[in-house]
C-alpha cells in the first residue's frame, strides 16, 4: 500500500530595490546587500543591510530585504521580526504583509498567513502571488472550497500564473475532478514546460488510469528536469512495481534514497518489491529502516507483519499487525490479516474476532466475509460459516472458492442434520456453480460427483 502526499510550494522571493529617501553611505550598503543576497552570500547580505539600518533606522526596505535574506537560511522567526518592522515603519507595504504571510505559513500558522495575505489584497486587489498563496493556507487549514477560489482568482488576474493552476488541480485531483485536474496540470506544463511538479501529478493521474507508458515518461521528465527530485524517483519506481518490473522499481527507490536518506516512504515501497521478488529479508530490512525514519507509519508495520508471515514467524507478524492498528484503528486490512494469523495459530476465535472488526469498518470486504466463513467452519460453526460465504458471492458473484466452501458447509449441515436432502441438493447446486467458474478445478469436479453419488 502506497501513498503520497502532494506538496504545495511558494513562490520564490526577491528583493526589493525601491528605496525611500535614505542617506548615500545606507544606500551604498543596501546595493551591496542585493548584490550579496543575489549570489547566495547570506550571511554578508545580512551584514550589509545591518549596516544600512544603523545608518538609516527608518529604512522599511532594508528591514524587508533582511527578512528575506533570514528566511532564506532557515531562520523564520528573525525573518517575521523583520517583515513586522517594516510594516510599523510603512503601514501601507504589501510586499512586507506578502512575505510575513509567506515565513508564518513555513511556521505552520496558516490562521495568520491568511490575515497578512487578506491585507495584502486590502492593499493591492490585484496581487496574483497573494490569492495563490492564501490559497495554500486555506488548503492547509482543509477549506478547499475558499482554496480553490483563491486559486481561481489568481489565474483570472495572471492567467500565466502556472502554480495557481497546478495547486488547483491538486485540489481537483483530491476532490475526485479528474478531467478537470487534467486541465489544470497540462495548462502548467503548457505555461512552463520546465515546471517539474506539473509533471510529477499528471503522471499520478495517468497511473491512476494504468496508463503506465505516459506515466513514466512524465516522471522521467519530471527527474530529467529536477535530478534531485526524489518524489518523482519514488513515483516512477511504483508504476515499475505495478508493471512487475520490480527491479527497475528498486533501482527508483534506491535512487530515491541516495537523494533523501530520510525517505521513509521510498523505504516501505522498496521493501514491498523485495517482498515480491521473495527476497523477505531485505524486505524485512526495509520496513525496519522506514520506521527507524518514522515510528507513527503505520503502513510500514503492515508490511513488515505481512513478511514475518511469510517467514513463519506469526507471533511477530501478529505483533507488527497490533502495532500498525494502534496507529490507525480503522486499518480494515491490518485486522483481516492478523486475524489469518491468529488463524494460523488456530486460535479461530481472536480469528474471528479480527474479521468481524474489518467488517465494521468496511461492510463490503469480500475477503474479510469469506475468512470469517473459514473460521466457522474450521469451528464447527456451519450456519454462521453458510451466511458469510452468501454475503461473499453476492458481493462477488464469481468467487468460486466462496461457493465451494458453500457447498461444503451444506455438506456438513445435511451430516449432522440426519441426512435432509435439501441441504445435500443445496451443495450440489453451490459445487456446480464453483466448477462453473473455475472449470479446471479437480477439487471442484470431485465435490460434484460425490454429492451426485450421496444423493442418488
Amino acid at each position: 500500500m502506497k501513498r503520497f502526499a502532494f506538496l504545495f510550494s511558494f513562490i520564490l522571493v526577491t528583493i526589493v530595490l525601491i528605496l525611500p529617501r535614505v542617506s548615500p553611505g545606507s544606500e551604498d550598503w543596501f546595493d551591496k546587500g542585493n548584490s550579496l543576497f543575489d549570489s547566495q552570500q547570506y550571511m554578508k547580505a545580512i551584514d550589509a543591510y545591518t549596516k544600512a539600518l544603523k545608518e538609516t533606522p527608518n529604512f522599511a526596505e532594508a528591514y524587508l530585504n533582511r527578512g528575506l535574506t533570514y528566511n532564506n537560511i532557515d531562520q523564520p522567526e528573525k525573518a517575521i521580526a523583520d517583515f513586522t518592522r517594516a510594516i510599523v515603519l510603512k503601514p501601507k507595504f504589501p510586499e512586507a504583509y506578502f512575505y510575513r504571510g509567506l515565513a508564518n505559513y513555513n511556521m505552520n500558522q496558516p490562521d495568520k498567513t491568511i490575515e497578512d495575505l487578506t491585507k495584502v489584497l486590502e492593499l493591492n486587489s490585484k496581487y496574483a502571488e497573494a490569492y495563490l498563496n492564501r490559497g495554500d493556507a486555506w488548503n492547509l487549514k482543509g477549506e478547499v472550497d475558499k482554496a480553490l477560489d483563491d486559486y481561481s482568482k489568481a489565474i483570472d488576474l495572471n492567467p500565466k500564473l502556472y502554480e495557481a493552476y497546478n495547486h488547483r488541480g491538486l485540489i481537483r485531483y483530491q476532490r475526485g475532478e479528474r478531467t478537470k485536474a487534467f486541465l489544470d496540470f497540462n495548462n502548467a506544463i503548457d505555461i512552463n514546460p520546465e515546471y517539474a511538479e506539473a509533471y510529477l501529478n499528471r503522471g499520478d493521474l495517468w497511473k491512476e488510469k494504468r496508463s503506465y507508458v505516459r506515466a513514466i515518461a512524465d516522471y522521467t521528465q519530471a527527474a530529467a528536469l529536477d535530478p534531485n527530485y526524489a518524489e518523482a524517483y519514488l513515483n516512477r519506481g511504483d508504476v515499475w512495481d505495478e508493471k512487475g518490473s520490480f527491479d527497475r522499481a528498486i533501482s527508483d527507490y534506491s535512487k530515491a534514497i541516495e537523494i533523501r536518506s530520510d525517505f521513509a516512504e521510498a523505504y516501505n515501497n522498496r521493501g514491498l518489491s523485495w517482498h515480491k521478488k521473495g527476497d523477505l529479508d531485505r524486505a524485512i530490512a526495509d520496513y525496519s529502516k522506514a520506521l527507524e525514519i518514522n515510528d507513527q507509519f503505520s503502513e510500514a508495520y503492515f508490511n513488515r507483519g505481512n513478511a514475518w508471515d511469510a517467514k513463519g514467524n506469526i507471533d511477530q507478524a501478529i505483533a507488527d499487525y497490533t502495532k500498525s492498528l494502534e496507529l490507525d484503528s480503522k486499518f480494515a486490512e491490518a485486522y483481516l490479516n492478523r486475524g489469518n494469523a491468529w488463524n494460523e495459530k488456530g486460535n479461530t476465535e481472536h480469528a474471528v474476532s479480527d474479521y468481524s472488526k474489518s467488517l465494521e469498518i468496511d461492510s463490503a470486504f469480500v475477503e474479510a466475509y469469506f475468512n470469517r466463513g473459514l473460521a466457522q467452519y474450521a469451528s464447527a460453526r456451519y450456519d454462521q460459516a453458510i451466511s458469510d460465504f452468501s454475503k461473499a458471492v453476492k458481493l462477488k458473484p464469481d468467487f468460486a472458492e466462496a461457493y465451494h466452501y458453500r457447498a461444503l458447509g451444506w455438506g456438513k449441515k445435511w451430516e449432522v442434520s440426519g441426512g435432509s436432502p435439501s441441504h445435500l441438493m443445496r451443495a450440489l447446486a453451490d459445487a456446480k456453480k464453483a466448477s462453473k467458474i473455475r472449470p479446471e478445478n479437480e477439487e471442484y469436479q470431485n465435490l460434484i460427483r460425490q454429492l451426485e453419488t450421496e444423493l442418488r
